[in-house]
């Protein structure tokens, strides 16, 4: 079965009447969460709710409440009666997943936005007239706005699949399952750097702590984001005291730009899979 724009126009109605009741509800329990949290931090912190405070509410906000929407985007087919009446839908696999995509990735995140902006401005109003606390509103423009995205793209991905992957308990199998992937992933990561590294040294390391008057005794290996930099530390002498310093070892350009294409298209590769499954579902 083709795409037809006239069969998403459909699905995308579709689900936003059976589910309409649900949605709202939803957002009235996130606006409510949002404004408990971020009152409880503004007037329990000497500062008040100061731009960190309210970069980190927002983004950690958008993750849990993103992932626990995107795990029941499927919920339909978790039951079997909800499962036949959507699978007798003329509906192609590739058009449910273009709906959930709209709704989780596009829809869901400017909602959020414009509820946990409106519940920053209330409580900055708060923060300054009845706490005392001046502070900068957060507006989405810090410096790794792209990174954060990012991440809530390659989650969302991940959550898709565990939404469509597991019929029970969805939302748990699939906290459980992306904290495994990257987990397991990092402690692999920095496993394997280490036993590359073991006790490497870089080279004219002598020659370099000699011109920064340094002595340099030690460099060890600290952490390492997967497949991108290196953090070492180097334990230095400085007259009669031991200092440690960090160094961060970058890759190549050329690299750099292979590994960020390979996680880039990492998400297509999920949802992929997801449409695989979504397919099977069908069958």
């Amino acid at each position: 079965m083709q795409f037809s724009f006239t069969r998403f126009n459909f699905l995308f109605k579709l689900q936003l009447a059976t589910h309409l009741r649900f949605y709202l509800l939803g957002m009235a329990a996130l606006t409510g969460i949002l404004m408990v949290f971020m009152l409880f931090v503004a007037s329990n912190n000497s500062a008040g709710l100061h731009y960190n405070s309210q970069q980190v509410i927002f983004f950690i906000g958008l993750l849990l409440a993103s992932g626990v929407y995107t795990s029941t985007i499927f919920r339909q087919f978790s039951q079997k009666a909800g499962r036949i009446q959507a699978i007798m839908l003329p509906v192609s696999a590739m058009e449910r997943l273009a709906v959930a995509i709209l709704f989780t990735l596009v829809l869901f995140p400017v909602l959020y936005t414009m509820i946990c902006l409106a519940c920053l401005w209330l409580t900055n109003l708060v923060d300054l007239y009845a706490l005392g606390h001046v502070n900068r509103v957060f507006l989405l423009d810090d410096g790794m706005l792209r990174v954060y995205l990012f991440l809530f793209y390659f989650m969302q991905a991940m959550v898709m699949l565990g939404a469509i992957w597991f019929r029970r308990y969805t939302f748990v199998k699939t906290a459980v399952m992306v904290c495994v992937v990257i987990l397991g992933f990092q402690g692999f990561n920095d496993v394997v750097v280490r036993k590359m590294m073991a006790n490497a040294r870089p080279a004219r390391m002598e020659e370099v702590s000699k011109k920064l008057g340094e002595d340099v005794r030690e460099l060890r290996v600290d952490g390492a984001n997967p497949f991108f930099n290196i953090l070492a530390s180097g334990y230095a002498v400085r007259g009669d005291r031991w200092e440690q310093e960090y160094y961060e070892v970058k890759l190549p350009s050329p690299l750099y730009g292979i590994m960020m294409a390979v996680l880039i298209f990492f998400p297509f590769f999920l949802w992929f899979i997801t449409l695989l499954r979504l397919r099977e579902q069908q069958l």
